[in-house]
């Protein structure tokens, strides 16, 4: 409606060739790339500590750590001549904290122990290429995201643990599915120039206690 081209590709992290063929088709399309959000994860080898095996840690690291390196820096082969541009990394307040056991229902066991541990190298990674890339006028930020998933079912189980995370958040609500997009756009935008390796939280007051 307001005029703007919106295209959707595939992406597959755990690939070198399709990281680089998405890069490619960007910048044939579009003559350069400005700006990149790093937000794709793969939950499907999500375990808990007790439950971890190498190989299940090792798939989930495949796409969601050593994928939003690739990518990042297959962008910024064509960010760095186009002096400048825009990453940002999609952490979590579990990149901030711990998971509050008490607040889990005992069905949910001991919480993913590599999703915790993968979204504290999302601000690490933040802090790494924006003091690396900054000459080159480039700005990596992150933002840490607070509850939010629209699809959690309606099991009494979950509705207890969304009714305790309600109770115990200063705004007293759950995120919804445009709450990100404000700090994603600002971060993006000349409005944040002066703005990187920062990690802009969005919990609803969640990590103050």
């Amino acid at each position: 409606e307001r005029g703007y081209d919106a295209i959707g590709l595939s992406l597959d992290l755990s690939s070198d060739e399709s990281i680089k063929a998405l890069a490619k088709e960007v910048y044939d399309r579009y003559g350069k790339i400005d700006i990149l959000v790093n937000n794709a994860v793969d939950r499907r080898n999500m375990v808990s500590l007790q439950d971890a095996t190498r190989e299940k840690l090792q798939a989930a690291m495949n796409s969601n750590i050593q994928g939003p390196i690739l990518l990042s820096q297959v962008v910024l082969e064509y960010m760095i001549p186009a002096g400048g541009g825009s990453i940002i990394n999609i952490s979590s307040i579990r990149g901030l904290d711990g998971p509050h056991f008490p607040f889990y229902p005992e069905g949910w066991g001991d919480q993913e122990v590599n999703y915790t541990t993968e979204k504290w190298a999302m601000v690490g990674l933040t802090k790494y290429m924006a003091g690396r890339y900054g000459k080159h006028r480039i700005r990596v930020n992150c933002v840490a995201p607070g509850g939010f998933n629209p699809g959690l079912s309606d099991n009494p189980e979950t509705q207890k643990f969304v009714k305790t995370y309600i109770e115990n958040c200063p705004l007293g609500c759950w995120a919804n599915e445009d709450d990100i997009k404000g700090p994603v756009c600002f971060l993006a935008s000349d409005a944040a120039r002066y703005i990187t390796g920062e990690n802009l939280v969005m919990d609803g007051g969640w990590t103050i206690w």
